[in-house]
């Protein structure tokens, strides 16, 4: 199962520009970004990066590669 695999009932793409930033993936409709990051991940910019994707209109989720190696469902 994933998300390029339509098992969502969305279309997500990859590396997505949504303003000034780019998600790892996101669906146009509905509205939803997601983003997978690891330990060595700039989080300096994350609350505006956050706040100016979600002004945006889009629900962000976020995982951690953890998450997404041992949870994929």
């Amino acid at each position: 199962m994933g998300l390029r695999r339509g098992a969502t009932g969305a279309r997500f793409r990859r590396q997505v520009p949504i303003g000034h930033w780019i998600v790892d993936f996101a669906s146009l409709d509905p509205k939803i970004a997601i983003e997978v990051d690891d330990e060595s991940h700039d989080f300096r910019n994350e609350s505006k990066r956050s706040s100016d994707i979600q002004a945006q209109g889009f629900l962000l989720l976020r995982f951690n590669n953890e998450e997404v190696a041992e949870q994929v469902d």
